[in-house]
């Protein structure tokens, strides 16, 4: 996280979210981003009204571009955010 300088990373910090690293997809354009943990009320399987406000920030400060984070060495579970604001958890096998 040390080289990369995006308004994702201050998102994700006012969210209380310690984000660790990050890794480009698709062309550079699609960040999968890892955090440290998952932190009240931006839990496991929280329910999209809940996640709103985070997805929120973190597309307004991507330009409106799809991400994805994980947490810690779980990176069986997904929390994909397509722009605007729309979130779903994958589990990958």
């Amino acid at each position: 996280m040390k080289g990369w300088k995006s308004p994702i990373e201050d998102a994700l910090i006012k969210a209380s979210l310690a984000p660790l690293r990050m890794q480009s997809y698709g062309r550079g354009t699609y960040p999968l981003i890892s955090v440290a943990a998952w932190r009240d009320p931006y839990v496991l399987n929280a329910p999209p009204d809940v996640l709103q406000p985070l997805s929120d920030a973190l597309c307004a400060a991507n330009d409106n571009m799809p991400m994805a984070l994980v947490a810690g060495f779980d990176r069986a579970h997904v929390l994909r955010i397509r722009c605007p604001s729309t979130t779903k958890w994958d589990t990958l096998k």
